[in-house]
């Protein structure tokens, strides 16, 4: 009798530790901003049949800021929620904390991409479209916050889907950077590099003179991952770039052309 009770209070306690498991952890260092990775940063290239997995990072303010014609009116942050998250490559699904994707204002939660892409007829961009809607509350909003809610397309995130190639083979035996593309280029590029193991990097740029003119600190996975870089505010010219973990670094040149 007692070893049957200990056996029952034993799937019980493997019940609750099951239904109690995160799926993903929001990321602490980037606590000050709504979506991690955003657009700048973008979404790791998924290999085909090789298991995929990212995770963005979802800060809900307590308030925000919304513009009424001349004006910006302050209103207070119920909740948001989340209400689609369409054009995944076949393979790839989503989940999440918390489970219902429900932020009360002033929380963070995660959502994570995960799967296998086996197909060769996915090989290519996947735009991701998203939405996220915001709750208004009424007890902390100003009385010209006038919308009950707000809802905000999240159309910027793209998944890769490539063929494995050399970088890819040897992603769990070294820190590598593979060229950035395109290069040179006036908006945007996409730094990539594979890393020994899920970490948290560090991008500086440098001009050539070696003036740091950009930095930025982003969470990486260990193999292949992609940084979407924006020349924005930089002349055309040649810089050196630097990704690294403070255990394994590496750098690389990059030409940023046509701008004015």
């Amino acid at each position: 009798m007692i070893n049957r009770l200990i056996l029952a209070l034993s799937f019980v306690l493997l019940g609750t530790i099951s239904l109690n498991a995160q799926v993903c952890v929001p990321d602490p260092n980037h606590a000050d901003t709504i979506i991690y990775p955003g657009e700048t940063q973008g979404l790791p290239v998924a290999l085909l049949n090789t298991p995929y997995e990212a995770v963005i990072t979802v800060n809900i303010p307590t308030d925000t800021l919304i513009t009424f014609g001349p004006t910006s009116v302050l209103c207070a942050i119920d909740e948001a929620r989340m209400n689609s998250f369409t054009g995944f490559p076949a393979g790839l699904s989503f989940d999440g904390e918390p489970v219902n994707f429900t932020y009360p204002g002033g929380s963070s939660g995660c959502i994570r991409i995960n799967g296998t892409v086996t197909l060769n007829s996915e090989l290519g961009d996947h735009d991701l479209s998203a939405s996220l809607t915001l709750f208004k509350d009424p007890a902390g909003s100003s009385p010209l916050c006038l919308l009950d809610s707000i809802t905000i397309p999240v159309d910027f995130y793209t998944i890769t889907v490539e063929e494995p190639n050399a970088i890819g083979t040897i992603a769990a035996e070294t820190f590598k950077l593979a060229p950035n593309t395109p290069n040179p280029f006036s908006d945007n590029t996409m730094l990539q590099f594979t890393s020994t193991k899920s970490d948290n990097f560090e991008i500086k740029v440098y001009n050539l003179i070696g003036v740091e003119v950009f930095t930025d600190k982003f969470s990486g996975k260990r193999g292949n991952n992609a940084y979407q870089f924006n020349a924005n505010g930089l002349s055309s010219g040649i810089y050196f770039y630097t990704i690294g973990n403070g255990e394994h670094s590496a750098s690389a040149r990059m030409i940023v052309s046509n701008k004015l």
